[in-house]
């Protein structure tokens, strides 16, 4: 399945995603042509908490029978920024690295919820980093970026999965496998080759 594209929304003066998607329930939301497989609703929003209230700022999209695209789209005689006095529940916003990639439920490095009202904020809480997600795959998987004989210490270290090995950290791994330096900078190497990079340690 393709990632999907996310909207944006901006809190306190930072850029964050949103893994929710207020417009789903608008009542009046019209159907939007499709953009690519990377974004089946066919639209994208960008929305701002300014004064404790959630605002639609723009939209990239152009719904099916639309006079105009954009804002206008949804909303034929609004002007930019519109208060999201439909949405009431709870949002979730993710923002610094993206540790676990999921088209379901990615895994960023910060993450904030904050609970609406008739577009306006009741609650922001920040939450703790989730633990790492267990990926059962072989960390032979990383046959071609990492030598054989690295994977074969990583196993005898008992690390087999790519759970397993992103859970812990550099020097965790270099004390249980007993690597060199230089191994472990080959397996590094190799890591960041592949996309992955050890779990954070709390904030």
């Amino acid at each position: 399945m393709t990632y999907q594209s996310r909207d944006i929304i901006f809190f306190n003066g930072s850029e964050h995603v949103l893994s929710a998607e207020p417009l789903g329930t608008y009542a009046a939301m019209p159907t939007f042509m499709g953009i690519g497989t990377n974004n089946h609703r066919g639209y994208t929003a960008v929305w701002a908490v300014v004064a404790d209230k959630l605002f639609l700022v723009s939209l990239d999209g152009h719904a099916k029978g639309a006079a105009e695209p954009g804002i206008r789209s949804v909303y034929p005689t609004a002007e930019a920024p519109v208060l999201a006095e439909w949405f009431s529940g709870e949002l979730m916003l993710q923002s610094g690295r993206l540790l676990h990639r999921s088209d379901i439920d990615p895994i960023y490095e910060y993450e904030t919820a904050l609970v609406i009202s008739q577009g306006r904020v009741c609650r922001a809480k920040k939450l703790p980093l989730r633990p790492a997600p267990a990926i059962p795959y072989s960390v032979r998987e990383l046959e071609g970026v990492v030598p054989v004989s690295t994977l074969k210490s990583l196993e005898a270290a008992s690390i087999r999965t790519i759970g397993d090995l992103i859970a812990l950290s550099a020097p965790e791994v270099q004390a249980k496998a007993q690597m060199s330096p230089d191994t472990l900078r080959e397996l590094l190497t190799g890591m960041a080759t592949a996309g992955l990079e050890f779990w954070p340690r709390g904030r």
